[in-house]
């Protein structure tokens, strides 16, 4: 609806009623007392028929659920797994758009957020999915160069941060909270290499282009592979947990099914 079909309608509204709802001086719109009452009754009205229009789409069009996750999960992780879903509940269909695209703004259409460092958004229910260790981790070539024997030694590696927050399951915590954990206190002035996601990170260290903290899950093929070495054992990680955040007006025997599906999945990390 434009901005002129809106005012059309509050000024039949005024006519109607013999009242007035909005004071206009040029482009500047306040609401008068009466419709400063009238707005509570009228929000919860526009809501309600929101959601009558969303549960008559669902009924007509193809079941589907539009999911937001970052960008590395979703590419590393879950897409690979969604085929399962998608054979099972066909013609069902998981929609997934990537937080980089959304940014921290919710917008109506998505349904389920799966984030380990987003808050739980106003109007959506928390569900814990698993917990994933961040570890360090660097090619074999920097790993004979470096030879660490312990935190303090990587210190004085290149570090590889990630520096788009939407796509940052390291940074929650981050090299100085890594560092600080384990004694170590990490110079302001520490080389460090930007990146913009996750999934560019762990490319540069494959590439030796410094350590990466990473999620263990998701470099798990690069270290069966050989393409990079976890030099500490898991004690020295830092335990994330990652969350599905599901949108309460949304209730559905589907979304039930893949929340079901997804944390089974989610278990086995």
């Amino acid at each position: 609806m434009t901005p002129g079909a809106v005012a059309r309608q509050v000024h039949l509204l005024e006519d109607r009623f013999s009242v007035q709802l909005v004071t206009r001086k040029g482009p500047q719109i306040t609401l008068t007392t009466a419709g400063v009452a009238a707005l509570p009754s009228l929000r919860r009205g526009f809501e309600e028929l929101q959601r009558s229009v969303a549960e008559i789409r669902r009924a007509t069009e193809t079941p589907s659920i539009t999911l937001s996750a970052d960008t590395t999960f979703a590419a590393m992780w879950l897409a690979p797994r969604l085929k399962e879903f998608h054979e099972a509940e066909a013609p069902a269909r998981v929609r997934i758009v990537s937080q980089t695209d959304i940014g921290t703004t919710v917008p109506d259409y998505v349904d389920i957020i799966v984030s380990s460092f987003l808050p739980c958004p106003p109007g959506f229910s928390e569900q814990l999915l698993h917990k994933e260790t961040l570890i360090p981790v660097m090619s074999p070539k920097l790993f004979e160069q470096l030879r660490p024997k312990a935190p303090a030694d990587l210190a004085r590696a290149d570090l590889i941060v990630i520096d788009a927050v939407v796509d940052d399951d390291a940074n929650a915590l981050g090299w100085p909270f890594w560092f600080a954990h384990h004694g170590v206190t990490l110079a302001k002035d520490a080389p460090m290499l930007q990146v913009s996601l996750n999934i560019l990170a762990y490319q540069a260290a494959v590439t030796h282009q410094g350590v990466v903290l990473a999620s263990h899950p998701l470099v798990r093929e690069y270290l069966e592979r050989g393409d990079l070495i976890a030099p500490f054992g898991p004690e020295y990680g830092i335990d994330v947990p990652r969350y599905a955040f599901v949108k309460e007006t949304l209730a559905s025997p589907l979304v039930e099914r893949f929340l079901a599906w997804l944390s089974e999945h989610s278990a086995s990390i």
